[in-house]
């Protein structure tokens, strides 16, 4: 795998409270229309904390015993705030994953200004051969990657494989275009406070969907 590049090169960023989740604290997009517009490939949803994943990160603090001393995979991390907010909950072990290297970074830096450990995993779970981490995972979960239809397909089919072989597979979701309309259970729901400049005002409905069956 390719090393990711230093923390410090997040550009753009400033550490920031997250909107709904004001305990953790992420390198966000210091002014998120200048970063959207000169964005190189590939883009940086690293430095955004999207909604379906803030719902994740809001549940799991309230209510620790979801994924206390359990061992949890965040899928197409981003800024890692799902990860990072698993540990905070009291998982015993957490990898974030995603394919995009400055995600990595984004992560670990984030980390550690939360100040938890995080294990980091970069490359594509959705194709070819799985790493050993993946079949000891009690819990695996994408936050907010139900936006691209192709994306969606891939990330629903990893995660009721997922759930098929026994680990809770969830996917925080606000109601993006992709989303499945059967076959799955809401679990949690409620609105969560996002960025205005990257989405269609202050507040956004959002909810947890279960894939599969525990």
């Amino acid at each position: 795998m390719t090393a990711p590049p230093d923390p410090g090169a997040l550009v753009g960023t400033s550490p920031t409270r997250v909107p709904g989740v004001p305990e953790i604290t992420l390198a966000l997009a210091s002014e998120p229309f200048a970063l959207w517009q000169d964005a190189a490939d590939p883009f940086p949803y690293w430095a955004f904390a999207w909604p379906g994943g803030q719902l994740l990160a809001r549940w799991w603090l309230d209510e620790p015993a979801l994924v206390r001393g359990r061992s949890v995979i965040d899928l197409g991390c981003g800024s890692g705030l799902v990860g990072i907010a698993a540990m905070r909950a009291g998982a015993a072990r957490v990898t974030c994953v995603d394919i995009d290297p400055q995600a990595i970074a984004a992560t670990r830096h984030n980390a550690a200004l939360n100040l938890v450990c995080v294990q980091t995993w970069l490359g594509d779970l959705l194709a070819g051969a799985q790493p050993a981490f993946v079949a000891t995972a009690d819990v695996v979960v994408a936050g907010d990657l139900l936006y691209e239809r192709d994306l969606a397909h891939a990330v629903l089919a990893w995660l009721a494989e997922r759930a098929h072989a026994g680990a809770w597979a969830l996917a925080g979701d606000a109601y993006r275009n992709y989303a499945p309309g059967e076959g799955v259970r809401v679990v949690h729901a409620q609105p969560v406070a996002v960025q205005p400049a990257v989405e269609t005002g202050p507040v956004r409905a959002a909810r947890v969907l279960e894939i599969g069956t525990r």
